[in-house]
């Protein structure tokens, strides 16, 4: 470095000097020392252009990237960001200063980094920022209308199957966590069409799927996707698939199948305490719904007495008063 700046000092005006230039600025770039590098130019008398300095403050950022210290690359980009917020390389520098949070787990801050990308239309960072912002909202803010819109946003540019997959499977979840059931329904058929699908996607297209069917209505069709998603797993998702066939029933007003549909849930998926004490609950709604209030008492009870989920406690003893006072109310008429 001292020789290449002895050259520059000395011999300004020859080929030498702007050799020595060049490899002063590959020093000074992997340094992160621009400014240095400026400062030096303009001693020697040569004029720099905004342009020149614009590409010399990314192109240090970039080489730290590019070596692999993340750390370093974060500063780096968010420096030149904020000097040349409409820079020549704004959008390259958002990009891979996303992809370096995003990598150290900073989620708050690569979410708006990837947004900025996408907000500056189709590029060619567009594509793996629509996938990374629709999973940060979806995963980590759980903002499920913006997943949709990012998701969307991947499908019309997805180059690839496996985006066009997270694309599809996005939408349905995030669908079905908005309620659009009308758009539920043909997003799983439209991922269960797909080729070569894994195991995961089957269980997930299946189950809501049948999830769509129940809450318009219809059961026997739901049923029968919950039971093929029996089938496929004994996952929660498979504990809650069981209860689902015991609550349809429980719609249908078939109590005898829907009581042992939810015998069924307790027997097989006894890990799972959300579904088993929801399948206590049911039973003692089909007990309630047969007037058995003897049955129906002492199931509320037992779930009011011993459940550790506090909202299904609270649910089990609204449900023990309501049949006791019917109870009441009945032996009165007689």
């Amino acid at each position: 470095m001292q020789y290449f700046r002895e050259v520059v000092e000395k011999f300004p005006a020859s080929s030498e000097a702007n050799s020595a230039l060049q490899n002063l600025r590959t020093i000074y770039v992997g340094q992160g020392k621009t400014d240095d590098y400026l400062a030096l130019l303009k001693a020697a008398g040569k004029s720099v252009s905004a342009s020149a300095e614009d590409s010399l403050s990314y192109a240090a950022a970039e080489t730290r990237f590019s070596s692999g210290d993340y750390t370093g690359a974060v500063s780096a980009f968010s420096n030149y960001l904020q000097k040349y917020p409409n820079g020549q390389f704004a959008l390259q520098a958002s990009f891979y200063k996303a992809e370096c949070l995003y990598n150290a787990k900073d989620y708050t801050n690569a979410l708006p980094a990837y947004e900025f990308v996408l907000g500056r239309g189709n590029s060619p960072f567009a594509e793996r920022s629509a996938l990374q912002a629709a999973y940060l909202n979806y995963y980590q803010v759980k903002d499920y209308g913006k997943a949709k819109q990012y998701y969307q946003q991947l499908r019309s540019l997805s180059t690839t199957k496996d985006n066009t997959l997270a694309a599809t499977r996005g939408l349905l979840r995030s669908s079905y966590q908005l309620g659009t059931w009308d758009e539920v329904a043909p997003l799983a058929e439209e991922l269960l069409s797909a080729q070569n699908i894994s195991t995961d996607d089957q269980i997930i297209g299946h189950f809501y799927l049948g999830k769509s069917q129940q809450q318009r209505g219809q059961f026997d069709e739901a049923i029968s996707e919950y039971k093929i998603v029996t089938g496929l797993t004994k996952s929660e998702v498979g504990a809650e698939a069981r209860y689902n066939i015991a609550k349809c029933l429980f719609e249908k007003n078939d109590l005898a199948a829907a009581e042992k549909a939810g015998f069924d849930v307790i027997k097989n998926t006894s890990s799972y305490e959300v579904w088993v004490a929801k399948s206590y609950l049911l039973l003692g709604d089909i007990y309630h719904r047969q007037k058995d209030y003897f049955n129906a008492k002492a199931t509320y009870q037992s779930i009011a007495e011993n459940c550790p989920i506090p909202e299904l406690k609270a649910e089990a003893k609204e449900k023990l008063a309501k049949s006791e006072a019917e109870e009441k109310a009945g032996s009165k008429i007689k």
